[in-house]
């Protein structure tokens, strides 16, 4: 019932919030890339965090990874970092790309 109110409304940012709080992060990812652009980013972020918290380190490299090459979006790491600095640190650690680790 919620799912529909907030999709009528079109209050995807809550939709989002909710498959995030649900779990759903494929529901949430994709209301993200398709309405909710504003929390692209951080619904990557989360939904990657996850996935290594559950151990699936992979899986959040394939979402997350492509974002933390700072030629490509400087400004999504810069927002990363501030919000999650440890948690980023870490991840960019246990990847094997050397180069992007010497970056940061």
């Amino acid at each position: 019932v919620a799912e529909d109110l907030y999709a009528e409304r079109g209050r995807f940012d809550l939709l989002n919030k909710l498959y995030q709080r649900r779990g759903q992060w494929q529901k949430a990812l994709h209301i993200a890339e398709t309405k909710d652009r504003l929390h692209l980013d951080l619904t990557r972020y989360l939904c990657s965090k996850h996935l290594v918290e559950t151990g699936c380190s992979e899986m959040a490299e394939e979402i997350l990874g492509p974002y933390l090459d700072s030629r490509k979006s400087p400004m999504i790491h810069k927002l990363l970092n501030e919000r999650f600095g440890l948690e980023i640190d870490n991840f960019i650690a246990q990847r094997s790309d050397k180069d992007l680790a010497r970056k940061y």
